[in-house]
């Protein structure tokens, strides 16, 4: 990873500054300890899966309860 932390630096001068690729190194860099956490302890997630798993019921259903009726049938709906 700091090989890569590396090359991105003397990568990001050569660049324009509004450029696309400009804009995703500096998103790299200024991420850099998130982005190495997991090398630290292997039990976290190199994703957030587990996150999207649990959330994905109320994202599916936000349209439904949406035309519920009523905020009391929404919430005996979404239970």
């Amino acid at each position: 990873m700091n090989d890569l932390f590396a090359w991105l630096e003397e990568q990001e001068p050569c660049c324009p500054p509004d450029g696309p690729l400009n804009k995703a190194i500096n998103y790299i860099l200024n991420r850099r300890d998130e982005l190495s956490c997991f090398l630290g302890d292997g039990a976290v997630p190199l994703d957030n899966n587990i996150c999207e798993r649990a959330i994905r019921p109320v994202v599916m259903g936000r349209k439904a309860w949406l035309f519920a009726g009523s905020l009391m049938a929404g919430n005996r709906r979404h239970r």
